[in-house]
């Protein structure tokens, strides 16, 4: 399968269970490298899978590596020589600082999606494809 051999980026993985179906499908993930904003002890903390998800990744040759930003990416001193086939970004989300409904809070959403897009161009390869799920409801819509 070509999906073998597509070099794919996984940014902003929470318990890093979507990096694992992938790995999983495939059977194997020399070819991916799943991202966190957070360290691993507090993704840990925060989601009851976390660890064993990510030892099950690296057991498939996964690199897992965390405190990656979405906007500042392509400096990353490990991705910052790499492209990339696909990158994808799943329900990206700006932290909760406002009430989700309020324009502050639509506006850091949209301003960490314009940052994540503009920095995940630049580690595409040519014919790359850059991936973002979000809910289509309100206020994610917007």
């Amino acid at each position: 399968s070509l999906t073998f051999f597509l070099k794919i980026l996984l940014v902003g993985e929470g318990d890093i269970s979507f990096s694992l179906s992938l790995a999983q499908k495939f059977k194997e993930a020399n070819n991916m490298i799943a991202t966190s904003l957070e360290s691993r002890v507090l993704l840990s903390n925060k989601y009851r899978k976390t660890s064993s998800n990510i030892i099950k990744l690296e057991n498939q040759n996964c690199t897992v590596i965390h405190k990656v930003n979405a906007h500042t990416m392509s400096k990353h001193y490990i991705l910052s020589r790499k492209r990339f086939d696909r990158i994808v970004y799943n329900f990206p989300h700006a932290g909760f600082s406002h009430d989700e409904n309020s324009i502050e809070m639509i506006k850091k959403h949209q301003y960490l999606v314009m940052g994540f897009l503009q920095t995940a161009k630049l580690m595409l390869e040519k014919d790359g494809e850059i991936h973002v799920t979000h809910k289509k409801d309100p206020p994610f819509s917007k």
